[in-house]
């Protein structure tokens, strides 16, 4: 790397101004664009991850499928490269947090304040589903709370295991990827059947976790939190809660439907449907007090992080990165 005011950059172009994460994949900087004189996020792979083939070829494919999505809602990616022998990807820098920080920090979300932010990522992920681009990975930690300047928003991140529909794909046979709390019961079947109506069971979860503060299915091991997915009847939310949300049950149902069928055909189908239940008034019970962490669901060793499971034997795990900052001087 070369020095730019006593501070690391990349090929001249990027001055590192701070790390802000880090992962089993590299790390995440805040940066400064020098010739727009701009704040970015960059995402710097790891030598030896940068190195293997197939690992670079996911990092490429990343920013190839996520270049080609223009919604407001999904990460916009500005610059693809190599410093050295590591590559990087930079994109917008976000201000903010996961949402699964937030979940965890103050509990199940108000209907009324979720659905705002919620529908906007369907739409989002529709123009994702029309590129013939699949996430595979949905989960709250790729789902980002921004604070714009109109308020805050969702912002959709992590395309690294995205799969296009109808192109040859880095999936091999036997070998599965997604986190298990989120996958569908096809993606843990068979990988190469996953289509659109894929994501729609994993923003099924994220949305009953939402409403809930914990995901519908949890296990002692792997494959029966695997088994749930694929036998399992969906708890209803007021099992998790005190409020009768049936009618928010009833989509959540159709959505992780077992059979890919059964579910909503689109995204906009998803939308449509919640804009439909925005008028219902509904008041959660306040878990604990603001600022108190909410009692947390107890989760086993890396059931919330992405996976590749090889012949259902060897197991690796990848810590997403995020691509944002709290308290950041945009």
């Amino acid at each position: 790397m070369e020095i730019e005011n006593g501070l690391p950059s990349l090929n001249n172009k990027y001055r590192l101004d701070q790390q802000i994460g880090e992962g089993g994949f590299g790390e995440v900087y805040v940066a400064t664009d020098l010739s727009l004189e701009r704040k970015v996020a960059i995402k710097l792979l790891k030598t030896e991850i940068s190195e293997r083939k197939e690992s670079s070829q996911r990092f490429l494919n990343e920013a190839r499928l996520t270049s080609k999505l223009t919604h407001p809602n999904t990460l916009t990616i500005y610059d693809f490269g190599t410093a050295g022998n590591r590559l990087f990807l930079v994109s917008e820098l976000l201000d903010g947090e996961p949402l699964s920080r937030r979940i965890n920090r103050l509990g199940a979300f108000q209907p009324a304040d979720f659905l705002p932010l919620f529908i906007p990522v369907c739409y989002a992920l529709f123009e994702a589903h029309q590129h013939k681009v699949i996430h595979r990975d949905l989960k709250p930690e790729n789902l980002f709370i921004h604070k714009a300047i109109d308020g805050e928003k969702l912002v959709l991140l992590d395309f690294g295991i995205a799969k296009s529909m109808g192109e040859l794909h880095l999936t091999q046979t036997g070998q599965i990827f997604g986190t298990p709390y989120y996958m569908a019961p096809e993606q843990i079947r068979e990988t190469k059947n996953v289509d659109h109506r894929t994501d729609i069971y994993s923003l099924g979860i994220i949305l009953y976790e939402a409403l809930s503060g914990e995901q519908p299915y949890s296990g002692n091991s792997l494959f029966e939190v695997f088994e749930k997915h694929i036998h399992s009847p969906i708890p209803l939310l007021a099992e998790k809660i005190s409020v009768d949300l049936a009618p928010f049950d009833e989509l959540i149902a159709s959505m992780m439907a077992k059979e890919v069928s059964q579910r909503p055909q689109s995204t906009i189908e998803v939308a449509t449907w919640l804009k439909d239940l925005a008028h219902i008034k509904v008041s959660l019970p306040t878990k604990q007090l603001q600022g108190t962490p909410p009692q947390s669901q107890e989760k086993e060793p890396f059931f919330d992080q992405t996976l590749d499971i090889v012949d259902q034997g060897e197991v690796s795990k990848h810590s997403s990165m995020v691509y944002g900052a709290t308290d950041v001087t945009m």
